[in-house]
């Protein structure tokens, strides 16, 4: 005998909103998707919000501590001197407690005559005069942790357009803040600030010119010495300020190494060449494409043959795209072509930042 039992259809995303889970935001939101597109919408959102590199400090390639100085100092951030402020820039420890921060960058010039400083990061465009996802009417928040050593300080944010992350030749008017200053303490604290992005006018030069979206954040008046702790900087679409998005850390090498790499304790097999094996040379590839053919400098090598070392005469280093280099070296002394060459570099520093 046969038996045939009947159920009626049942409407599973029904039935999953009458358990009563506790989804959340986003699970909330895979729920009502209707399509295979929504899916990968609502998850995207959540990946890279982060439009800023490294803003929780975790790649220091240039080393933990800096000279003074205005250029770079930790990942794709730079200092940027008022008048005549001499500033130094240190990793610290110094975290706010309970946010899963590692480092913090510590950015201080302590002198009573100076006159404080602004830090400088930004987000490479598209192409030159292509604004991207910044186009005009478009809602963004920065966000980030910050304390400083001394009272009453104060810190506001503006962003804008640019040749390169100092300005150059060719920017936008700078935008500003809907909450504008704020004062900061000697305790972590969280700050957020909202832009509204406007339509955008030249400030000087072509907007046709300009390559990346500047975050500058404004530090100190004359006369008061500065010594303030960042981490957890974020740059994201929209008006909320949502918690800090940690990439995996050799993510986030890579995309520090788009814009700079220090190659240190490696070594490059040359095949000699010319005026009886005395000079060398060798095409070399970059670990990571770089934005543009990089700039090197800082080389610091040692040259020899088997178990010879010789002095390195001179050395040079071509970027000849932006994922190749070839080195030209001399040795001090005549190796002869029947060894082969090395030329073993402690330190070489390669360059395509805005």
């Amino acid at each position: 005998m046969t038996v045939t039992i009947s159920k009626p259809a049942v409407n599973l995303r029904e039935e999953l909103s009458a358990l009563k889970k506790p989804t959340g935001i986003k699970g909330e939101e895979l729920l009502r998707a209707n399509t295979v597109a929504d899916v990968y919408t609502s998850l995207n959102s959540t990946m890279f919000r982060n439009r800023l590199i490294n803003g929780d400090f975790r790649i220091w390639q240039r080393g933990v501590t800096t000279t003074p100085g205005s250029g770079f100092s930790v990942d794709m951030f730079r200092c940027e001197p008022r008048n005549s402020t001499t500033i130094y820039t240190d990793r610290s420890t110094d975290v706010p407690a309970g946010q899963g921060f590692t480092y913090s960058m510590r950015t201080y010039a302590t002198g009573a005559t100076d006159d404080g400083f602004h830090i400088r990061t930004y987000v490479e465009l598209p192409a030159s005069g292509v604004y991207g996802e910044f186009q005009p009417g478009t809602q963004w928040t920065v966000s980030f942790w910050m304390k400083s050593a001394y009272a009453s300080r104060t810190i506001n944010v503006n962003l804008g357009l640019s040749e390169t992350s100092v300005g150059g030749s060719h920017q936008s008017q700078g935008v500003a803040s809907m909450q504008g200053t704020q004062f900061v303490t000697n305790q972590w604290q969280k700050y957020v600030f909202n832009f509204t992005l406007p339509s955008w006018v030249a400030d000087n030069g072509s907007l046709s010119n300009v390559r990346c979206l500047y975050v500058r954040l404004l530090q100190g008046s004359d006369d008061l010495p500065q010594d303030t702790y960042l981490t957890g900087i974020q740059l994201e679409k929209g008006a909320v300020a949502t918690p800090f998005e940690v990439r995996p850390i050799g993510t986030e090498l890579d995309l520090c190494q788009r814009y700079f790499q220090k190659l240190a304790n490696q070594g490059v097999g040359f095949q000699p060449e010319g005026n009886n094996g005395q000079n060398g040379r060798q095409i070399w590839a970059f670990p990571v494409t770089m934005r543009a053919a990089p700039s090197a400098s800082n080389i610091s090598v040692t040259y020899r043959t088997q178990a010879t070392v010789y002095t390195a005469s001179s050395v040079s280093c071509t970027t000849t795209a932006d994922g190749l280099s070839e080195f030209f070296a001399t040795a001090s002394t005549n190796p002869g072509y029947t060894y082969p060459i090395c030329l073993l570099y402690s330190t070489l520093y390669l360059s395509a930042e805005l």
